[in-house]
């Protein structure tokens, strides 16, 4: 069928009210999801991924187009929901929408300046095109994490994250190829952030909202490739494993760990309105890192650190909670998460035989998959019933099967003790908080191979 132009309007109109309904949708996952994929058959009905001829639209409804379009794809691949026939911006062929193309002169380096002036061109990129670059990396981060770093995927099971043809490889690749061709106006180095004040943040929203985004979708993507969680999954217990990649992970997380709590802190100091979830879902992937990295730290003040970034975690979700109500539910869950994990640990520690103990990491994977995250409840029923909503089968071999993997080589230093559970106070759950994680597709990995702390900072 070949529409019309007038019947391709009405497409379009309805096309930007199933953007609006989508939006207003909360917590409710699995219309989000429908209504998204909605948009994306009727925007490619009307043709909004072609650019139209002059002859069929002034600039005004053309940009009006692209605007469409853009936030199609745009909240598609936030919610993590890969694109029908997905294929790269490049490829697309659309210009990006208008939007600002700098941040004012007034928060730019003397350096900054000079590179402007060398490079007139990146002028011409606004910041949304970043942020629009940018969330198809995090699209792949979302699959990442959904195929359990490909351990879940037929095709990829059994490689190795440093096998160029990983889902971890490709992730950063992509992201490696995209942070090459940035703007060098819209890099951090090239501005003074933290000395900005929330008034001259205010009068220039239009481009610091999405840049802040942006730095979210970068910072919070490496952090979903390299978490220790997803990386353990992925090695499955193999003594064979490179000491470099372990270096490089472990670098990786921890410094882009440090650079999330660093735009949580300056936001939260120069009380910025956030109006992107992503914004709490980041917290919520920094909260699970801090989380895990308590129980493998081998001196009490790193592991007190931790823990004090966890609850700086926590208090940031309480209060985006009264604008996401879900994240209430995110808050129950970390909680439930610390005490069940401080139980294992505990477990652990006491037991002449760490082989039999087993750790459930399927309370982190809520977490982390975006979909469960953002729903109103842990167990959101299936719009097709009981019958037509079958959980996924867990792949995750036999505990048996996972020796623990090398500790990174490290200089020798004072020996250190484990940590002890009476230096974390009130972590011991109840029984409801034990059978909260309690799901049909339980995961285990031992606990010698979970608290091993093979992902300490490597001396490099």
């Amino acid at each position: 069928m070949v529409l019309s132009l007038p019947q391709a309007f009405d497409i379009f109109e309805i096309t930007q009210w199933l953007i609006k309904r989508t939006l207003t949708i909360e917590g409710e996952m699995v219309q989000c999801r429908v209504h998204a994929s909605l948009t994306i058959t009727l925007s490619r009905s009307a043709r909004l991924h072609r650019e139209p001829s002059q002859e069929h639209g002034n600039e005004v409804s053309i940009e009006e187009r692209r605007r469409c379009y853009w936030s199609i794809v745009l909240l598609h691949r936030l919610i993590g929901e890969p694109m029908i026939e997905e294929t790269s911006d490049s490829q697309i062929g659309l210009p990006f929408p208008s939007s600002a193309t700098s941040r004012p002169a007034a928060t730019a380096t003397p350096e900054s300046r000079s590179v402007a002036a060398s490079h007139p061109q990146d002028g011409q990129k606004g910041i949304i095109s970043l942020v629009i670059q940018l969330s198809e990396i995090w699209s792949m981060a979302q699959q990442y994490v959904r195929t359990r770093g490909g351990t879940a995927s037929p095709n990829l099971k059994g490689l190795y994250p440093w096998n160029p043809a990983s889902m971890y490889s490709r992730g950063l690749e992509s992201l490696m190829s995209l942070s090459s061709k940035l703007p060098s106006g819209h890099r951090y180095r090239s501005m003074r952030f933290a000395s900005i004040s929330s008034e001259e943040l205010e009068e220039s929203r239009e481009y610091w909202a999405p840049w802040i985004l942006s730095r979210l979708l970068y910072h919070a993507s490496i952090c979903v490739l390299n978490h220790p969680i997803l990386i353990m999954l992925q090695l499955q217990g193999d003594g064979d494993v490179s000491e470099l990649f372990l270096q490089q992970t472990t670098f990786a997380r921890a410094h882009h760990t440090s650079w999330l709590l660093h735009f949580f802190e300056t936001v939260d100091s120069k009380s910025f309105y956030i109006s992107d979830p992503v914004f709490g879902y980041s917290v919520a992937v920094l909260a699970t890192i801090e989380l895990y990295q308590i129980f493998v730290e081998e001196k009490e003040e790193a592991a007190s650190k931790r823990k004090e970034n966890y609850e700086l975690c926590l208090k940031m979700l309480r209060n985006l909670s009264d604008r996401w109500p879900y994240l209430k539910h995110t808050v129950h869950n970390l909680q439930c998460l610390m005490r069940t994990t401080s139980t294992f640990y505990q477990d652990k520690m006491a037991s002449q035989n760490v082989n039999s103990i087993s750790v459930d990491i399927s309370g982190f994977l809520q977490i982390l998959l975006i979909c469960d995250f953002c729903s109103t409840n842990g167990n959101t029923p299936s719009i097709f019933g009981s019958t037509l909503s079958p959980r996924p089968s867990s792949d995750i071999p036999h505990r048996a099967n996972l020796a623990q993997l090398p500790l990174i080589t490290r200089i020798d230093g004072p020996s250190t003790e484990p940590v002890q559970l009476e230096s974390l106070p009130d972590l011991l759950p109840s029984a409801a908080d034990l059978a909260q994680f309690q799901m049909d597709d339980e995961m285990f990995l031992p606990a010698e191979q979970f608290f091993s702390g093979l992902y300490h900072a490597a001396s490099l």
